[in-house]
């Protein structure tokens, strides 16, 4: 085993890792949140905080088990491993490749990592296709729901950038531009857009453009470090 692959396996055990705590701490905080709101009526639910700052502080009786806890120590958990991930995104051939790209931090460029880096891509269309960014029909195609969620957190990373603000934004505004001058799609046509499509079926397209190319650079880097 070379050391770059050491190395990629100590950064999926920790992703994998980390995403099993996490998902595991948002269980228990929807089970609290579940038992809190079975104590009080629906009309009572409208003033009631059920944030998780606000669930690991309540009281909850005589149960058998302390959630608040539980979900603390779960907390920390999440912490550890998100802070091993750090260490060893550092080490990783991509890790420039990822620091230059304003608005997406170590977890998420990670995660990229935990479900690509071992793939080989022919082509950038092999990409976009096991994301689930291939078009019309895509939830009918094989590809990889884990990835298909995780590029469209990027996108999101991008547009919170603010207009202007870093590459993709930039991509991202232009294509919003570009998608308001052209014609209703069929669905948008269904609901009596005649103009243009909805606002939301624009700024969707715009997500998906911005990271489709953002994977695009992603998979040349990725070529050329791999050689």
């Amino acid at each position: 085993m070379s050391e770059n692959q050491k190395k990629m396996q100590l950064l999926n055990v920790a992703v994998m890792s980390y995403e099993s705590i996490q998902d595991e701490r948002k269980a228990v905080m929807n089970r609290m949140r579940s038992f809190y709101r079975d104590k009080f009526s629906e009309e009572e639910w409208e003033s009631m905080n059920f944030s998780d700052k606000e669930l690991v502080e309540l009281d909850f009786g005589d149960l058998p088990i302390d959630f608040g806890q539980v979900a603390d120590y779960l907390n920390q958990l999440e912490n550890l491993y998100a802070n091993t991930i750090k260490k060893e995104y550092k080490k990783h051939p991509m890790y420039d490749f990822f620091d230059n790209t304003k608005g997406l931090g170590p977890k998420l460029s990670c995660k990229l990592l935990h479900r690509t880096w071992h793939k080989d891509f022919p082509q950038v269309s092999n990409l976009w296709s096991y994301a689930g960014l291939d078009g019309p029909g895509w939830r009918n195609r094989p590809h990889n729901w884990d990835l298909t969620s995780i590029c469209y957190l990027i996108a999101d990373q991008f547009v919170r950038l603010g207009e202007g603000n870093g590459k993709y934004r930039i991509i991202y505004d232009e294509r919003k531009e570009y998608e308001r001058t052209k014609p209703p799609c069929s669905k948008c046509r269904e609901h009596e857009q005649e103009e243009r499509c909805t606002d939301g079926h624009i700024n969707n397209k715009a997500r998906r453009y911005a990271v489709k190319e953002f994977l695009k650079d992603y998979w040349v880097k990725k070529q050329e470090v791999s050689r």
